[in-house]
């Protein structure tokens, strides 16, 4: 059953057209991630599917009894009311129930007369799961107020809402953003056991990889679909750009030859000439894939970092009575890479922020070398926009031209069009930018101004996989010191040789090696069957908690057949996806993306049951 069909849908702001004769289908089960450029409109888009906009053309249409519940960007929250009234926003009888019997919790009032209508509703599971929304999402204090939140609260609540209601079509927008990584792994194995339907756009690559089934790919004007992971996608996608290698030779070629006209042209043109400059300039933008190529070429080279970078002696700091560093000290290496891992108000900004002489220490020192430059990538600020300012203006106002690490330069124009600004978009205000174009721009403002030392702080949220993609060349190229904090463990995996850990207690400590090998670290280490409960966690019925029970002979038998049909129905789904991958027609590729759903939902249920008798084991 078709959860959505869109056909032929475009949408334009003035002369500017986002997307044009954009089609898609998705059936129930599917989770599926759309992947596109910043700026593309894939915002635009899901604001159309949603019924948020209106599309300049073309349909959308869901089945009667199916609508989706849409996860925005800045979604809405009411202040009028208290956090949980926003997380419960459903009237139906087992929803007004957990709210009176949480009523009753806050007053301390006998809930005894509300026992047997929470027996008879499976109260006590939902509020269960309740609970573990509430704390997962460290959400405030849900009797309290929801006003003055801020945009990541805000964010938090009304996914938390989702969550609760499990509908049966999610549509997400960057549902990671806001997030810690405790937060974004414990996401994506819930959204991954759901059986919602799931719509979503996110940058974040190992999220992708866990939980969709389905790529939709926005290039130009055609969406490409792909089936399987982020992983399988990488490989076709790969695989489709090959196949399309004499087109681009061609128009390289043809490129080529433009070049050699713009470069024999006097400076006044007429009216065709300045025709045919934009039609180079629109041929050069495709080539360049928009978001930046993985070429040396571009790469800005750093200021020369002398012996003697940052080192930190015996640096403290606390806030009031809250200790975020007791005692600190470290000598950077020039070239090092090292990751900054935390829970949120652990100190991490503080720490970047005191290293980066924004912020004193209350004990120790930091002692800077002569040849340090140091470029701070930090939450957008905003003096970056200037009223009337125009995006080429906002680069050549730092520099005309940029030396790079093959000892060229690179003009400020062409150094936008690697960072995915289109010749077409040079000239736009700066104030009229996505979040996400803003975001880009001014972390290339931070790298045109040729640092040796670059801290990044959360410096992957609003950028596309395409622009994550050209800054993690660069960061792999960049010789100086990087400082990183981010919650993309796809992105601290590529790039940092080592972690400094902050446990919010004022200790840090040194890790040698990437955030999966912590994590791994810190998961060996964990007591088993031993769970954090948050501190309003709910009073469990007497008969909650069951004894541990051993398989019975029937129950080892089930175990041992379905470990050969999870086998089988995994070699199923590859040689599908290879049928799929082959081409065909419209109704063979309809039939085995049918198959397939089903399929999915086979093995989920397999690997479940798996799951549940394996713990009984």
């Amino acid at each position: 059953m078709n959860y959505l069909v869109a056909e032929g849908l475009s949408k334009s702001y003035g002369e500017r057209d986002l997307f044009r004769g954009v089609s898609l289908t998705l059936a129930e089960g599917q989770k599926v991630a759309l992947i596109a450029r910043n700026g593309v409109g894939k915002t635009t888009l899901l604001n159309i599917l949603a019924g948020k906009d209106s599309g300049d053309n073309g349909s959308v249409e869901y089945p009667s009894k199916v609508q989706p519940v849409y996860l925005e960007q800045s979604p809405f929250i009411d202040e009028n009311v208290s956090i949980l009234d926003n997380v419960l926003q459903g009237d139906s009888l087992l929803i007004n129930l957990i709210k009176r019997y949480e009523a009753a919790l806050l007053r301390k009032e006998d809930i005894g007369p509300l026992v047997p209508e929470m027996d008879a509703l499976d109260g006590w599971g939902f509020h269960q799961q309740l609970d573990e929304i509430v704390h997962r999402l460290d959400l405030p204090t849900v009797d309290s107020s929801a006003k003055g939140l801020s945009g990541g609260q805000r964010k938090r609540i009304a996914l938390a809402r989702i969550l609760v209601e499990s509908p049966k079509f999610v549509i997400l927008d960057e549902p990671t953003n806001h997030l810690d990584i405790d937060a974004i792994e414990w996401l994506q194995n819930w959204l991954k056991r759901s059986k919602m339907t799931i719509l979503f756009v996110t940058h974040d690559r190992y999220f992708l990889d866990a939980v969709c089934n389905t790529i939709l790919e926005m290039d130009g004007n055609q969406i490409y679909r792909y089936s399987g992971s982020y992983s399988e996608y990488l490989q076709r996608r790969s695989e489709r750009i090959e196949n399309d290698t004499t087109h681009t030779l061609k128009a390289k070629a043809h490129l080529k030859s433009e070049l050699e006209w713009m470069r024999r042209q006097p400076k006044a043109r007429g009216t065709k000439s300045r025709a045919r400059i934009n039609a180079y300039h629109e041929l050069n933008d495709s080539l360049q894939g928009g978001a930046g190529e993985s070429e040396l070429n571009w790469m800005i080279a750093a200021e020369r970092l002398g012996a003697k970078t940052v080192e930190l002696k015996s640096v403290k700091k606390a806030y009031g009575d809250r200790l975020l560093v007791r005692s600190f000290s470290y000598n950077f290496r020039a070239g090092e890479k090292v990751g900054i891992v935390g829970p949120n108000g652990a100190g991490k900004s503080t720490l970047l922020n005191m290293i980066a002489n924004l912020a004193e220490p209350d004990g120790g020192k930091i002692i800077t070398g002569e040849t340090v430059k140091i470029g701070y990538y930090r939450q957008l600020p905003d003096a970056f926009i200037k009223p009337g300012q125009k995006v080429i203006e906002a680069v050549q106002d730092i520099a005309e031209a940029i030396p790079t690490i093959r000892g060229h330069s690179i003009t400020a124009a062409q150094l936008l069009g690697y960072f995915g600004f289109g010749f077409h978009q040079h000239h736009d205000y700066v104030e009229r930018l996505s979040g996400g174009e803003l975001r880009r721009l001014y972390l290339l403002t931070i790298l045109m101004g040729n640092p040796n030392f670059l801290i990044l702080d959360e410096p992957t949220n609003d950028l596309d996989i395409q622009t994550l993609n050209s800054l993690e060349d660069y960061l792999v190229h960049f010789q100086g010191c990087l400082l990183l904090v981010t919650h993309d463990r796809y992105f601290m995996d590529k790039l940092v040789d080592h972690l400094f850990i902050l446990d919010g207690k004022g200790e840090v400590d040194d890790f040698y090696g990437n955030f999966t090998d912590y994590r791994e670290r810190v998961n060996a280490a964990k007591p088993v069957n031993k769970t954090k409960v948050s501190d309003n966690s709910m009073p469990a019925p007497q008969n909650a908690a069951l004894p541990i029970q051993k398989l019975s002979f029937k129950q080892q038998r089930e175990l041992e057949n379905l470990e050969k049909e999870i086998a089988e129905l995994e070699k199923t789904r590859a040689l599908m996806h290879e049928k799929m991958a082959a081409g065909g027609g419209h109704s063979e590729i309809a039939a085995l993306s049918k198959e397939l759903i089903e399929l999915e939902k086979r093995l989920a249920e397999a690997e479940n049951r798996w799951l549940e008798l394996s713990e009984l084991a």
